[in-house]
Parts: structure tokens; sequence; C-alpha cells
């Protein structure tokens, strides 16, 4: 303005200087500053004046004062003055619609000269509270069911609306200027508190200054899978350049991971020879994704084991597990451990045995919580049932007479009856795998092998036998077995054992049962030998009742 009014001046002494009547000069001078400072969005200041003075030397001038434009607002003036000087107050206001820095020029003209003018230049600056820190997203991560992890939602007044007042005057917690607002929303598993809010900007100097504000959002997830909810932040006020009111939303998310137990039964039947084991196992796995959220026991699938054996099941399991779902944190994959248990019966029938997995975390509800399993273990002992009888005629099995491959006493006897000298006599001895044992498809568990025959005794040279030594018998198959006796020089009774080795109650090919026949047949001479044998005893018949009839 010092500038304009200089021009001004110079101008008048020129016209002067020239000698001519000078036309009128238009100066302009200010009762206040033309700068209106700092002014709060969406306010008006009260009117700023100017005082427009045109000097010269004709009686009458009209000064014409141009009309400001928004956010500077003034009425244009058109002003006669009398006299070769005089003056006009021209008023304006400033009303800033947004934050930044504002000019504008209001040019003033003299009739007189039709030219002359000055410029009445108007500036100012708007500022507002501004809201700033907010986030559209944020994650909670991976967090274990039954654990917590906090997420912080951050609101700033990033503004400047504290420079309206100088520093020395400046007081605490001005609400007019504050950025002023709430914070809402959460679910039961993004537990926060609701709260409102007016924060100063980073221009207050003054005490208990609050610039900007923190809120926790807490996600404690109560199943594993992915969950979301949704934070409003409300203001109203600070909202862009122009003060406004709005809202910013926030998706909060996070997934809840949890280990998963799986207990698998491999298999659920177990079948054994008598004599012989079989092996079943439980498989315990962690199918589930805790170690996503981090490492340690604490995210690992836990338990301990413990069993009711029944009999014929052993086993050296451990009574602790900890298992973690992967060795490193990727979706799908697992860990697992094998429970081993040994089935080795010594007699048929059915044993069942009870394992139990208390775990302390990892239910399949995906909870996280406790859970105890329990897993019958089934085993049916299984073996081939040896039977025989004389073809054609009754069941004729001897009982157990030995195990292990011993030897004892005949526990029944084949009888070949009359047999002559030289001739012979054959018996077929039929035998059977009676056995009705299930055997889960694997028949081996209740095959009979015939392992080895022997005949022993004074007259074993004179029976024979076909041999039949690693002959196997099938379930509810028949081997027949000729057994001949063939007659010596001897006459009376021929005796001698016949023992079968079986793996009966062992396994399969072992050696097992035996089972020992008493073999006997009576032995005849010759049938020439029989004729001249009653030739004379009939001859000798004779030659006793000749002494007889004549008396002695």
């Amino acid at each position: 303005m010092r500038a304009s009014l200089a021009s001004a001046t110079s101008l008048l002494a020129l016209l002067l200087l020239d000698g001519r009547d000078a036309y009128a000069s238009v100066l302009v001078t200010t009762a206040q500053p033309a700068t209106f400072g700092n002014v709060l969005v969406g306010m008006t200041t009260a009117a700023h004046t100017a005082l427009v003075t045109v000097t010269g030397q004709d009686d009458t001038t009209t000064l014409s004062v141009g009309a400001g434009l928004s956010p500077f607002t003034g009425a244009a003036i058109n002003s006669t003055i009398v006299g070769k000087s005089g003056s006009v107050t021209a008023s304006f206001t400033f009303s800033p619609a947004a934050s930044g820095i504002y000019s504008q020029s209001i040019i003033a003209t003299d009739s007189a000269s039709g030219s002359n003018s000055a410029t009445l230049t108007l500036t100012g600056t708007g500022v507002a509270p501004l809201a700033g820190g907010m986030v559209t997203n944020a994650s909670a991560g991976y967090v274990l069911v039954g654990s917590s992890s906090t997420v912080n939602l951050n609101v700033a007044n990033v503004g400047n609306a504290y420079l309206i007042e100088p520093a020395g005057s400046r007081t605490v917690n001005n609400t007019n200027f504050n950025l002023n607002g709430s914070i809402t929303g959460g679910n039961s598993v993004f537990v926060g508190t609701a709260s409102s809010f007016g924060l100063q900007d980073s221009n207050y100097t003054g005490t208990g200054a609050a610039t900007s504000a923190t809120y926790a959002y807490t996600f404690k997830p109560t199943l594993s899978g992915a969950a979301t909810t949704t934070i409003a932040t409300s203001f109203t006020n600070g909202v862009g350049t122009g003060n406004a009111a709005g809202s910013v939303t926030t998706t909060l998310a996070g997934t809840g991971v949890a280990p998963v137990q799986s207990v698998t039964y491999n298999p659920n039947y177990t079948y054994a020879r008598i004599g012989s084991s079989s092996s079943t196992s439980l498989t315990v796995a962690n199918i589930g994704n805790g170690n996503l959220a981090g490492t340690g026991t604490a995210y690992n699938l836990n338990g301990s084991v413990s069993a009711t054996l029944g009999s014929g099941f052993t086993s050296t399991n451990s009574g602790t597990i900890s298992l973690a779902s992967n060795a490193t944190p990727t979706v799908g994959s697992t860990a697992s451990t094998t429970l081993g248990y040994t089935y080795t019966p010594l007699s048929r029938g059915t044993a069942t045995s009870t394992v139990t997995v208390a775990f302390s975390n990892g239910s399949t509800a995906l909870t996280n919580a406790p859970q105890t399993v329990s897993s019958v273990l089934t085993g049916s002992a299984v073996g081939p049932t040896y039977q025989s009888s004389i073809q054609g005629g009754a069941v004729n099995t001897p009982t157990v007479t030995g195990t292990g491959g011993s030897v004892a006493a005949a526990g029944s006897t084949i009888n070949f009856g009359t047999v002559g000298k030289g001739q012979s006599q054959t018996v077929y001895l039929a035998l059977k795998n009676t056995s009705a044992d299930a055997n889960g498809g694997n028949h081996l568990l209740t095959d009979l092998t015939i392992d080895q025959y022997t005949i022993t005794g004074v007259d074993a040279p004179a029976f024979s036998i076909a041999s039949i030594a690693g002959s196997l018998i099938t379930e509810n198959g028949v081997l027949l077995v000729p057994i001949t006796v063939t007659g010596t020089s001897l006459i009376g009774t021929l005796n001698s054992t016949l023992t079968i080795f079986t793996d009966e109650s062992v396994a399969l090919g072992g050696s097992g049962d035996t089972f020992t026949y008493a073999l006997t047949a009576y032995n005849v001479p010759e049938p020439t030998s029989l004729a001249v044998l009653g030739a004379g005893l009939a001859g000798l018949a004779s030659f006793r009742r000749r002494r007889n009839a004549r008396g002695g």
C-alpha cells in the first residue's frame, strides 16, 4: 500500500511540474490492515475497512471502488467527491470456504482523469482442523484361539486452526478450533470402547494439549477362521479442506487359528494267529494351523496318552504328545505321531484295549478347547484246527499229545484188522482243517501245515505212509493220507505209533501241536501155511479119537 501511495504522489508531482491542472489522483490508505490474517474455515470475519482518498484540482470527481468477490465480500462504491480532495471508506469481510491463502485486488478509479487508479489488495488465510492418521483397513493377523491381539487405530488433528489465535493468548482445548468427533464399532471378537474426542492441532502451544488419540481394539477369536468388523470414525468438522462433517470407515480383520486333533485307528480290527503277532496303530495328527500364529508348545497340539490293554496287547508308547501343526507356518501341512500296539495271543478268543488321548487343546469344534478321545482296539486270536478220521468212519482225532514239536503217548488208535504174511492192508486217514475263525482275508492265519510225521516202535517197518511233509491244508480243506501195513513172518499183533507234527497253535510253519496214533494189526500166516496147519490139526484129532476108542 505504501508503494501505491508513493506512486500516486509521484504522479501528482509530475502533473504540477508540467504546469497544467492536475487531474485527480487516487491515493489508497486503510484504516485497518488489508490483511485479514488467519480465519477459521466456515466463519466470517468482522468488517475490515479501507479508506480510499482522492486528491486533485477538480472541483468535482467521482471515485469508483470495485466490489469484492468471494471469499472477500464488499459492495461496489461510486461516490461523488466535491472539492479537490475527499475520501471514501470501503468495507470488506473475509469468509474462507476452504483452507489456504487468498488474495484479491480491488481497483479504485477517479472520473476526473478516467485513467488514474490505485489497487487495494485484500489478503487472508483460511485455517481449519483437519482429520488425519486414519486407515481404511487394519489387520490383527493370525491369532491363536483363546489368545488375543490388539489393533490400534489412530486419529490426529493435522490441521492449523490454532493459527487464528496469537501464541500468547491461546486457550486450553478451545472446542471451536478442535477436531471433534467420536469412534464407534466392534463386535464380540473385536472389542473396543466407543469414545468421543476433541483434538487440538499441532500448532497449539498451551498446556494439556492432545493432538492425537489412539483407540485399541482387542481381537480375541473364539473359533478358527476369518473374522471382520467395521469401525466408524465420525467427525463433526475437520473433514477435508472445507472443515466439513464426515466419517471414515475402517475394516478390522483377523484370523483365528488353532491346532486340531485327529485320531485314526489303522486298522480298526486286527487278527493274529495264535502263537504269532500282529501290529495295529493309532495315528494322532495335528491337522490345524495354530503355528501360523507362532511357534512353541502353546501353539502345538498337546495331550497325554493312556491305555487299558487287554490280553495279548503290548505297547511302548510314551505318555505325552506335543505336535506342531507344521515345521514352518505354512497352510495345509500337518504333523503326526504313530502309537503302535502289538497283539500276541496265546489262545483263541477276542481281546480289547482302550486307548485314551486326553488333549489339553485342539478340539475338533475348532475352539482350541480340551477334548478326550477314546479308541477301542479289538484283536481276534485265530488259527487252524486239526481233525482226523478214518475214511468212511467216525472222527478219530487224538488229543494234543505234544506242543512245540514234542511227542507224547498216543491219543487214539488206528486198527488195521487182520493181515497175512506178505499181504498189505491200507487205511485212509482223512486230515482236515476245521477252523471256522475269521481271518480278515489273510488265509495264512488259519492254514494248517503238516510239517512231518514219524512211525516208531518195534513193528515200525511193517507200517508205511505216503509223504505228507510240508502239506498245507486250507481252512475246511481235507488231506487224504494212505497208511499201509504189510504182514510179516511172525504171527501175532503188530504195534507201532504214528506221530503227525503240525503248526497248530503257532506261527505258520512253526513247531506246534503234535498228534500221535497207536497203529495195530493182527498178523496171520499165509494161506498155504494155514492149509498144512489145518491138515495136521485134523490128523492129530483123528489120532486122539482112535486112542480113545481102544480104551486109552
